[in-house]
């Protein structure tokens, strides 16, 4: 936060000086896409200490802007209550998935031998505990036998050797699918390429998103507009992603939620087809690249209105 106020007092001495060379008209719009003060983990005594400037200086580094927006309306609920000072409410700016994703691309398997099960649950996201992973795996544990044995789980990270939570995270992961015996069933890959991303979103049943209050959350867009239905917990960015019962499912994130959820998408075929009919379409037109492109247009004529 402190490169943040820097490059805000920067700025601020750039308009300053084109000021002065006679354009009248320059502003500052601050894209905010969650408060650091929210995501650093909490400490002790002396963390709280340390954190008091970084905290001052990120709320009154970002109160220089001209206009800030966000990506949520969570985000939007997050910001005004870790900022008081703040009198504006920022607009909300959805932010939108990488258009070359619309496209037809090459696909590769990750798999040297391919899994044999009928139904495939991928939860892609980095090796994180905040990313919450096993709650994939303590679902699938819970399902019927007969279905359990049709269903496999994908977990398709981010993995730095360098990241000690990295390994940390890879390394539960694979003991508990040993503990829950259902280690036959599980793969867990590592730092797969676009194209093995793009065979599995070919196969998929669905995607897993198991993270609890995510402020936006980019996987369940790059899912849905491959047509790939999302199963997401009923809070956070997914509220505002994942339209429930139209292009995926949202439950209340435990293990029980995210199986029924998983059991009912194996057994409805109806239901697996209408979400995948309707998840392109409603991504697009809420989401897409134009309709990006519209609201920064808006945001940025409202700013400079003012």
């Amino acid at each position: 936060m402190t490169l943040n106020f820097i490059h805000h007092i920067m700025i601020k001495n750039i308009v300053f000086q084109r000021q002065k060379e006679g354009f009248k008209h320059l502003y500052l719009l601050f894209y905010c896409h969650h408060p650091d003060k929210c995501l650093c983990k909490e400490g002790g005594f002396m963390k709280k200490i340390y954190r008091i400037p970084f905290d001052w200086l990120e709320e009154k580094s970002m109160g220089l802007s001209d206009s800030i927006v966000v990506n949520s309306l969570y985000t939007q609920s997050v910001y005004e209550k870790a900022f008081p000072s703040h009198s504006r409410t920022p607009q909300v700016l959805y932010p939108t998935y990488n258009p070359i994703l619309e496209e037809s691309m090459n696909s590769e398997s990750p798999f040297e031998e391919e899994p044999k099960e009928e139904f495939w649950f991928i939860s892609i996201n980095r090796y994180e505990g905040k990313k919450n992973h096993k709650v994939a795996l303590e679902a699938l544990s819970l399902l019927e036998d007969d279905l359990k044995n049709n269903v496999r789980i994908i977990i398709a990270g981010g993995y730095d050797l360098r990241v000690k939570e990295n390994k940390d995270v890879y390394n539960e992961l694979e003991q508990l699918s040993h503990q829950l015996h259902i280690e036959s069933h599980v793969s867990l890959l590592k730092n797969f390429s676009n194209e093995e991303r793009e065979y599995l979103f070919k196969k998929a049943t669905a995607v897993l998103y198991t993270p609890p209050f995510e402020h936006f959350g980019i996987v369940p867009l790059e899912a849905m507009i491959k047509g790939v239905p999302v199963i997401a917990c009923n809070n956070g960015g997914p509220l505002e992603t994942v339209q429930n019962e139209l292009t995926g499912l949202l439950c209340d994130g435990t293990k029980e939620g995210f199986a029924k959820c998983i059991s009912r998408l194996c057994r409805d075929n109806n239901l697996r087809q209408k979400l995948k009919s309707n998840a392109k379409k409603a991504t697009k037109e809420k989401f897409g690249f134009e309709t990006f492109t519209k609201n920064v247009s808006e945001v940025v004529h409202k700013v400079i209105s003012n």
